[in-house]
């Protein structure tokens, strides 16, 4: 294995809204929710200031370890909403800071608990010689 970059924050978990579509007379695209946008850039923050970006991002092959804790009153697996998918689609934010591009993850293995003290993320990603 090569770098390998490991962390726990507490944060509350949002899931990647779907993309939103306008037209504006000819003019028609997307933009991603405000919610969604706002959670990406809280994560981001939070890494930087604690100084868990890496210098440089990870190059080669990346296996993905994330585990989403979801605040409930309940405690173990959470199988109700958010879906895992929208959660980790959110790790699109770590995309130029933690690898290049997150074509570069050729195994992922997600999962999410209820925790009944708080929300989280538990990351780690390992880098492949």
């Amino acid at each position: 294995m090569g770098r390998c970059i490991e962390f726990t924050v507490k944060i509350d978990p949002v899931a990647k809204g779907r993309p939103r579509f306008f037209c504006r007379g000819r003019l028609i695209g997307t933009y991603t929710p405000a919610k969604t946008r706002m959670f990406e850039g809280e994560l981001l923050d939070h890494c930087r200031r604690n100084k868990l970006i890496p210098t440089t991002p990870l190059e080669g092959p990346v296996v993905v370890d994330v585990t989403f804790f979801l605040k409930s009153k309940h405690t173990g697996w959470a199988f109700r909403k958010p879906d895992l998918d929208n959660l980790v689609k959110t790790l699109d934010a770590f995309n130029g800071y933690f690898w290049k591009d997150d074509a570069q993850i050729v195994s992922l293995h997600a999962s999410k608990l209820y925790d009944a003290v708080e929300g989280g993320i538990y990351f780690k990603a390992s880098e492949i010689e």
